[in-house]
């Protein structure tokens, strides 16, 4: 298996199962009663351009937003969502590392895994001009999760109500 990170090139034959899988997924839950004529939005990082084409061919009319964010920020995030995961597991960050299942391969010891862990290398290939029902949305340091979601609302064209004070949307 190959593994992500600056030379990171997908083709799709090596994805075409977890996103074969994927997008039966999101053709039966539009099946759902309850989802019937509604958008459904699946939270996941398609990095590259060629797995956003095959969705395209699997899944007519999918629109996809592509989050940029600068390397130090989503080193900084991955940081602080692994300590909270850690905090809720009871262990030290340490603790919780050495003994998580997928960073095993990531190598024998803690400073190798939090490299993996922090990789900033790992980013999303640039919207094209071209592309079709693609957006970007710059994303900073100052920019709080919730404006984050009412950006991407905006670039798919939903509008998004404020709801209350803490910066909560609704749809």
């Amino acid at each position: 298996m190959r593994r992500f990170g600056a030379n990171f090139d997908p083709q799709w034959p090596e994805w075409e199962p977890f996103y074969g899988a994927l997008a039966e997924e999101i053709r039966q839950q539009q099946l759902l009663p309850d989802h019937l004529g509604r958008d459904i939005v699946v939270t996941h990082a398609c990095y590259s351009r060629v797995v956003r084409d095959a969705l395209r061919s699997e899944l007519p009319g999918i629109e996809f937003v592509v989050l940029d964010v600068p390397a130090s920020l989503l080193q900084r995030r991955k940081t602080e969502r692994f300590e909270q995961e850690a905090q809720r597991s009871g262990m030290t960050l340490k603790q919780y590392v050495m003994q998580h299942p997928h960073l095993k391969a990531a190598g024998a010891t803690f400073a190798e895994r939090m490299a993996r862990i922090t990789d900033a290398s790992i980013a999303c290939d640039p919207v094209a001009q071209a592309e079709p029902d693609t957006c970007a949305v710059e994303v900073s340091a100052a920019t709080p999760p919730h404006e984050v979601t009412a950006m991407a609302a905006t670039c798919l064209g939903h509008v998004p109500r404020p709801r209350s004070a803490d910066g909560g949307i609704e749809w």
